[in-house]
């Protein structure tokens, strides 16, 4: 396995405006490398749209503090965590990840 590829990582944090209202941000929690391996996405048509998802496999070095919540950035594109997987001894983990589409 080759960690060769250089992420960003970013954790959800909740702040308070100057009117007091919750604001969501994130805070970037650093760089790390990993290794990319891009799965088998999928198209299907939903309320005459057609929708395609990718999804990307991620693997880092065993890391204590990562969580679903977060997303991270690869080359500048925004990925939404959807699973993290703890694998060989805690040696390693495995993010599922999809790209973001801030469109929406």
């Amino acid at each position: 396995m080759r960690l060769n590829r250089e992420i960003e990582l970013f954790e959800p944090t909740i702040a308070r405006s100057d009117s007091g209202q919750k604001v969501r941000g994130f805070t970037s929690k650093g760089f790390i490398y990993c290794d990319i391996n891009n799965r088998k996405g999928t198209e299907k048509y939903q309320s005459w749209l057609t929708v395609s998802e990718n999804t990307t496999l991620f693997t880092i070095r065993y890391n204590t503090d990562l969580q679903a919540t977060w997303f991270l950035e690869h080359n500048g594109i925004k990925y939404d965590i959807l699973s993290v997987i703890e694998e060989s001894r805690l040696h390693w983990m495995h993010i599922v990840a999809r790209f973001r589409d801030d469109e929406q």
